[in-house]
C-alpha cells in the first residue's frame, strides 16, 4: 500500500483563514487547516487519488466552516503481503506522485 498525505490549505476569504496563518521568522505563512492520510494500492490512478482527496477536502472544510471537530474513526487497514515486487510498485507510485506538477494536483472546493 502507498500512504498519501493530503494537506488542505485555505485561500484568503475562506472561513477562519486567519487561524491558519502563523509567523515563521517574522513572516506570516499559511499552515494546513487539516491533514488527511489514506492508503491506496500502487495501481490506483492519480485521478482516483485526486477524487479521494477532493471528497475529504469537501468534508473537512464543511466541518471547519462550522467549527466542528468530529471524532473520525478510521477502519483498520489490512495490508497485503509485502513482496519485493509490491515494494517496487509502491515506491514507483510514490516517486511518480511526489514528482507530479503540484499545480495540477491542487483544486479549489
Amino acid at each position: 500500500m502507498v500512504q498519501v498525505r493530503f494537506s488542505f490549505f485555505l485561500d484568503k476569504g475562506d472561513a477562519r483563514y486567519a487561524e491558519c496563518r502563523v509567523k515563521d521568522n517574522g513572516v506570516l505563512v499559511s499552515v494546513p487547516f487539516h491533514n488527511h492520510f489514506v492508503y491506496v494500492a500502487p495501481d490506483t490512478s492519480d485521478a482516483d487519488i485526486l477524487d479521494i482527496g477532493e471528497r475529504f477536502l469537501k468534508q473537512a472544510y464543511g466541518f471547519w466552516e462550522k467549527d466542528q471537530f468530529p471524532a473520525l474513526g478510521n477502519a483498520p487497514v489490512s495490508a497485503p503481503e509485502i513482496t519485493a515486487k509490491r515494494r517496487v510498485e509502491c515506491m514507483d507510485k510514490a516517486d511518480r506522485f511526489n514528482t507530479a506538477d503540484s499545480a495540477d494536483l491542487m483544486r479549489k472546493v
